[in-house]
């Protein structure tokens, strides 16, 4: 009798175990990936996961101490060369030409599908060796994230600069 008690016991936790991770397993997940504090802002770059494949890139803003106004979002390529080049997201985020206005303490999270942005990286006219996303305001202030990178193996990863001690 205590066997059979046992064997329910230890059936019935292996259905828990397995219930849990088949739940986990198919939640999405926010994973960062960069993160810059400037004196007014937090600029944050997320990815979203759905079933361990990338599916957004998810640009998170949070103004500090005084409201901020974000006129553009912008990505700036990087050659091997150092030589920049800035594209606009703006149509990309569904970011309308309004400013976007940031109170203290509120956080705005901008949205772009994966595969859209693999798009604009794959549809560029020149080669470029790393990335930043940036937010301009309407002061003329620019924040940058991270240098990133992109290879179809790894997905979108934080650069380093290759040079150790």
């Amino acid at each position: 009798m205590e066997t059979i008690i046992g064997y329910i016991v230890t059936f019935g936790l292996g259905i828990l175990i397995a219930s849990m991770y088949l739940f986990k397993k198919d939640k999405p997940s926010l994973l960062p990936v960069s993160e810059q504090t400037y004196p007014g802002l937090i600029l944050t770059i997320l990815i979203k996961k759905k079933k361990r494949k990338i599916s957004e890139i998810v640009l998170q803003l949070k103004a500090l101490k005084e409201p901020l106004t974000i006129g553009k979002i912008l990505l700036e390529f990087t050659d091997k060369n150092h030589e920049k080049t800035i594209a606009d997201m703006n149509s990309y985020l569904n970011f309308s030409n309004k400013p976007l206005d940031l109170l203290p303490g509120e956080i705005v999270q901008l949205s772009l599908d994966f595969r859209e942005f693999i798009g604009l990286l794959d549809n560029t006219d020149f080669s470029y060796d790393r990335f930043r996303i940036m937010a301009a305001s309407t002061e003329g202030k620019i924040f940058k994230s991270h240098e990133l990178g992109y290879l179809p193996r790894w997905g979108l990863f934080k650069k380093d600069s290759g040079k150790y001690n």
